[in-house]
């Protein structure tokens, strides 16, 4: 006889949206058993506790776990070049980074754009783009997101894009493959 262990039975679709649709928490837990079957733990820095942070937007309410003792999540950094004040975009490079710390954000920049005190850079309020003053210029403050035309509007609309190829088009991919879609 052999001591074969037989995988469990997998829920029919009507019994996994009973199950997951109506109920985030359970909706969470399968998916970090699915991510993490060890055990959730962070690839930074190895913590076991998590937070849910909940994005409100105009059409669909997301969730992204972040990392309690590091605050991580799924870290990119867009870069868009825009002409006549944020009004056509025309290039854009989207970067996977380890944090967004000073360093890492000047070290990223500088190796993909060229910097000149002629440009303006328009970010969200994070304190690390403040590495760049000496650079070019940084208008660096918290974006209402509300306001109809924002700084960021089309940076937020590429964006929202590439996240929905990522989670419509191809269903989600690797951390390994993530590199490639964002040069694509």
């Amino acid at each position: 006889m052999s001591n074969k262990v037989l995988k469990p039975k997998k829920p029919s679709l009507y019994e996994f949206t009973q199950n997951y649709s109506n109920n985030i928490n359970n909706c969470i837990e399968f998916f970090k058993s699915m991510k993490w079957p060890d055990g959730f733990s962070c690839d930074h820095c190895g913590c076991h506790k998590y937070y849910l942070v909940k994005r409100l937007g105009k059409t669909k309410t997301s969730y992204v776990l972040e990392y309690s003792s590091c605050h991580k999540q799924q870290l990119i950094l867009g870069i868009l070049s825009t002409d006549k004040e944020n009004n056509y975009p025309r290039l854009i490079k989207l970067i996977l980074i380890t944090d967004y710390t000073g360093l890492s954000l000047k070290k990223n920049i500088e190796k993909c754009c060229v910097l000149s005190h002629d440009a303006l850079l328009n970010t969200d309020g994070e304190k690390g783009f403040n590495t760049l003053n000496e650079e070019i210029q940084v208008k660096n403050e918290k974006i209402s997101y509300e306001e109809k035309d924002h700084r960021l509007l089309w940076l937020n609309i590429i964006i929202g894009n590439s996240k929905n190829n990522i989670t419509g088009i191809y269903h989600g991919i690797t951390k390994r493959e993530m590199p490639l879609f964002l040069n694509e």
